[in-house]
């Protein structure tokens, strides 16, 4: 049960958070982290098998709350953006290879938008947030 934990996790931070899979470049390192993730889940996995939830449920559960921290993802959340209001621009990027480089960039470059936001499940969809991190991705377009 821990691998395949193990495997969802590393298959959801590739999507959802390839950020954190760049930060964490060394395999080590990255093991480390899923190890750790799922070794901090595991009273609730125990609790759950106890509880006779079936193997499907309990597994959505656990990564349910190993993610937790990793939601919402500003990596979606840019890339949405970027492709929904500089449509050309997102497909240059796609185009030479350089997307997943560049939303990394502009995470950092809007950094301070989604602090001031404090950047959350709860107001993802918040429309000044948005327009704050469109300005964001706008000006970082310019000076590139």
């Amino acid at each position: 049960m821990e691998q395949l934990l193990v495997e969802k996790l590393r298959t959801y931070i590739t999507y959802h958070n390839p950020d954190l899979l760049i930060k964490l470049q060394s395999p080590n390192s990255f093991q480390g982290y899923l190890a750790k993730r799922v070794k901090e889940i595991q009273p609730l996995m125990h609790r759950l098998l106890h509880d006779g939830l079936p193997m499907h449920v309990i597994e959505e559960l656990c990564l349910v709350e190993m993610t937790a921290s990793l939601r919402p993802s500003k990596f979606k959340y840019i890339r949405k953006l970027l492709k929904d209001k500089f449509y050309e621009d997102y497909n240059r990027m796609k185009e030479t290879g350089s997307l997943t480089y560049e939303i990394i960039q502009l995470m950092d470059w809007c950094e301070d938008g989604f602090a001031c936001f404090e950047f959350n499940e709860d107001n993802e969809d918040d429309s000044l947030l948005k327009e704050v991190i469109r300005q964001g991705i706008q000006h970082y377009l310019e000076i590139k």
